[in-house]
């Protein structure tokens, strides 16, 4: 019984962490394994077999699709960026340059805006950036933008939708 104690005492965490380690492996780890299996393996159904192959994975090195991915990494680079250099000097503002009755109140403005629906903030930006928009024809007016210019569809626009 002291025994069982004291395993029961030094592995409480690992105990602890069992369910979440068993939902993670049934719903993200073995569907992963099934996907992976069936990218590799064809099916013949003359000789009701699966054989070894690489067939699909010629496709993803085609031109076009390594066009693709390439542009989605410069993306991901450009949006990692962008966050490193706005979040790390907030970061550090906030935590050293901020009165303690001010952190609070700063900390909750940051926090605020992710409690807002992803599709909400798109529906936004896409208002705001729509041809008519009060943006659009104010960037007219002054003369940065011509009228025939459009701010959506564009990779600033993908940028930006990502950064916020």
């Amino acid at each position: 019984m002291r025994l069982l104690k004291r395993i029961f005492a030094e592995e409480v965490a690992f105990l602890f962490t069992c369910p979440a380690l068993l939902w993670q492996s049934v719903f993200l780890y073995i569907p992963f394994l099934i996907l992976i299996l069936f990218s590799v393996f064809d099916y013949m159904p003359s000789t009701q077999t699966y054989h070894f192959t690489l067939f699909y994975y010629r496709h993803v090195f085609n031109s076009l699709y390594i066009k693709i991915i390439f542009r989605s990494l410069i993306l991901a680079l450009l949006n990692a960026v962008i966050c490193f250099l706005i979040a790390y000097p907030v970061a550090y503002y906030l935590a050293l340059k901020v009165r303690r009755r001010f952190k609070t109140m700063f900390l909750f403005s940051l926090i605020l805006p992710s409690w807002i629906s992803l599709i909400i903030q798109v529906y936004a930006w896409f208002f705001l950036l729509e041809k008519n928009s009060l943006i659009s024809r104010f960037l007219q007016t002054i003369g940065l933008i011509s009228p025939t210019y459009h701010l959506l569809n564009n990779y600033f626009t993908i940028v930006l939708g990502m950064v916020s």
